[in-house]
């Protein structure tokens, strides 16, 4: 009858604990004045990756010039490329916009062999970051950038 209550006590534990609300660690709000947003599309899992120091690196779309993000290239009518690096706890390492005076928009991002990062996405700039656009302003290119 003891083995019973023991049982039964460290299965409605074990119940508890599965229901348990997951606890935040950290948040943190990225962006500036304007439109900002990691993937249009809802496909978070291309658009960021944990890093090997336990940070992230995210790839989004960015039409701001202010607060955490520097560089945009184009007017604020446009988007970039917006890339940046998290620290363990939620922190800015780095950020980088890329991308032209026309629309660019990241839609993937991994770690490389080497140590750095490559980010994957459409862009419809010939200027600025971007060369060798091969359509017209009003067509895309897929551009990659490492």
């Amino acid at each position: 009858m003891n083995h019973l209550f023991t049982l039964l006590v460290l299965f409605l534990g074990s119940v508890l604990i599965s229901n348990a609300q997951p606890v935040i660690e950290w948040q943190y709000s990225l962006g500036g004045s304007l439109s900002d947003q990691i993937d249009h599309y809802n496909r978070v899992s291309n658009t960021m990756k944990q890093t090997p120091d336990g940070g992230f690196i995210i790839a989004g779309t960015s039409y701001s010039n202010d607060g955490d993000v520097t560089g945009h290239n184009g007017p604020s009518s446009t988007s970039d490329y917006w890339v940046v690096k998290l620290d363990s706890m939620g922190g800015i390492d780095w950020q980088r916009s890329l991308g032209g005076m026309a629309d660019d928009f990241a839609r993937g991002v991994d770690a490389t062999s080497d140590g750095g990062y490559i980010v994957i996405g459409d862009s419809y700039s010939d200027d600025g970051d971007v060369s060798n656009h091969f359509g017209s302003i009003d067509t895309s290119d897929a551009w990659v950038v490492k």
